[in-house]
């Protein structure tokens, strides 16, 4: 019987060391616990004299001081508001109708926006409310984001540059090996069979694959409330890291703009023209404990470093806000000087 545990303590230790075998900790911590499995081996205990007792209790020494002390538990979450503004009778969106707006508060860095894709939802404008619409359409930019950037590897570097006038964006691929596989536009459809926005053409910009890391496996759900869909979540999850972007209405709706109108020129009443769509939007990623220390996890963690960075940019309110009151600020000042 002890031989057997052994055997197994042993074969879970060779196991997560070479998992791990990228971490410094592992190695120290595999001679540290097999002294001191050693010295507790040796200590008389019970009766029992079967070395492959004492044996057992190193292997198991060894295994613990590796998972608790060497393995570390990360993980990363991001949390923000996703706003749009869209006049209440139409359910265009505030960008179409107003350049400073489009320009200087959303600032969006890609092709495809919901000018495009609401302007190609003639029927769902007609019979879906304007929180219902733009949920949807969020859904839509995510994923079209997601097949902008990563039609061909996800092992990219990606660089930014804003300034006061424009901003660009551009990657490349890192360094290594990024084994991938592929999903296409319609495994999408089929997660989401709900969504009237994932059915409107895709714009000339977006590739028709996402590459992802091999081995990886994707799910969505939506959970509906009084027959609309109240929350959606999107899933990746492959051995290193598992990722979930979230995606839940608000309470935060309603009627005018408030000041958003007045740094935009307009009167009490023209705001009142318009409503607000707040979408609460969670990033969280958890890399797997058991290959904290693979020399391949830090592809991973760049990954979701990109990839949330992307998205936070993208469609974080709260940092298009901050940018267009810094615009603000600036053209009064410089108003001032003048």
């Amino acid at each position: 019987m002890w031989l057997s545990v052994f055997i197994l303590f042993t074969a879970a230790t060779a196991w997560l060391a070479w998992q791990n075998r990228a971490a410094d900790k592992v190695r120290q911590v595999i001679l540290t616990s097999v002294a001191a499995g050693a010295v507790w081996a040796l200590v008389p205990w019970g009766n029992s004299t079967d070395i492959w007792v004492r044996l057992s209790v190193i292997a198991l020494a060894a295994s613990a001081g590796i998972y608790w002390v060497a393995l570390k538990q990360e993980g990363r979450s991001v949390e923000f508001p996703t706003i749009f503004v869209y006049e209440k009778d139409t359910k265009k969106p505030l960008e179409s109708l107003n350049d400073t707006y489009a320009y200087r508060f959303c600032q969006r860095m890609f092709s495809f926006d919901p000018v495009w894709i609401v302007s190609r939802m003639e029927l769902a404008k007609e019979d879906a409310t304007g929180v219902d619409l733009y949920f949807d359409v969020l859904l839509r930019m995510i994923v079209d984001l997601l097949f902008g950037v990563y039609r061909t590897t996800w092992g990219l570097k990606v660089i930014r540059r804003s300034g006061y006038a424009n901003h660009t964006i551009s990657s490349y691929p890192h360094e290594g090996s990024f084994p991938i596989q592929k999903f296409s536009w319609e495994d999408f459809q089929r997660l989401f069979p709900e969504s009237r926005s994932l059915q409107v053409a895709r714009f000339e910009g977006i590739g028709d694959t996402l590459a992802v890391p091999l081995g990886t496996q994707f799910d969505g759900k939506t959970e509906p409330l009084g027959g609309s869909p109240y929350k959606r979540t999107l899933l990746f999850d492959n051995a290193f890291v598992k990722v979930e972007i979230e995606l839940t209405f608000s309470s935060y709706n309603g009627v005018g703009i408030g000041d958003l109108g007045l740094l935009l020129g307009f009167s009490k009443e023209e705001g009142q023209k318009f409503c607000t769509c707040t979408i609460e939007v969670r990033l969280t990623a958890k890399f797997n404990r058991l290959r904290s220390g693979h020399p391949e996890m830090e592809k991973y963690r760049r990954w979701i470093e990109g990839l949330f960075e992307h998205l936070q940019e993208e469609f974080d309110s709260r940092r298009h806000w901050e940018r267009g009151k810094d615009w603000y600020m600036i053209k009064k000042l410089s108003a001032i000087k003048d």
